[in-house]
């Protein structure tokens, strides 16, 4: 793992202990006194700061989970709605027989329910995880790229 933001039992990192500033109360995210345990606590492992956290800050309660919904289409016929909901998480691999690597991950929970002529609405959930890894790569990727700037658009065809 060369990644900046690894932190190994064999080589740990102080850096991985410091919660960063809420940006709301200018305070860390976690306590003085967090707890980091879990399930690898009687390994040899020195999880983060993050291990155990549920995305809210723990000293003026400021969440960094999003929810957001998109209302797509709504007339006589049609209803469609579309709710993304971002949360953190963690995913385990075991990487040996012993060992396991433990990635966090974003979690993209996207909800689109349709609706049509009043009939019970139908709802597809879909969840994907992405590491923060690739989360990053993303969005810098994106910073300056055309592929934000795209326009929705609808088509009537009678």
């Amino acid at each position: 793992m060369s990644e900046k933001n690894f932190n190994s039992g064999l080589n740990p990192t102080p850096s991985a202990l410091m919660p960063p500033v809420c940006y709301k109360c200018g305070k860390g995210v976690r306590r003085n006194n967090y707890d980091t345990k879990n399930e690898f606590t009687n390994c040899l492992s020195y999880p983060p700061w993050n291990s155990g956290w549920e995305g809210k800050c723990e000293h003026c309660g400021y969440n960094y989970n999003i929810h957001y919904i998109q209302n797509v289409s709504s007339n006589s016929f049609c209803r469609i709605k579309r709710e993304t909901s971002v949360s953190i998480s963690q995913m385990q691999h075991m990487d040996s027989l012993d060992t396991f690597v433990i990635l966090s991950v974003v979690e993209l929970e996207i909800t689109e329910t349709q609706e049509f002529n009043s009939d019970t609405p139908t709802a597809i959930n879909k969840k994907i995880f992405i590491s923060t890894n690739e989360l990053k790569y993303l969005i810098a990727a994106l910073k300056n790229s055309p592929i934000l700037s795209q326009y929705d658009w609808d088509a009537d065809c009678t």
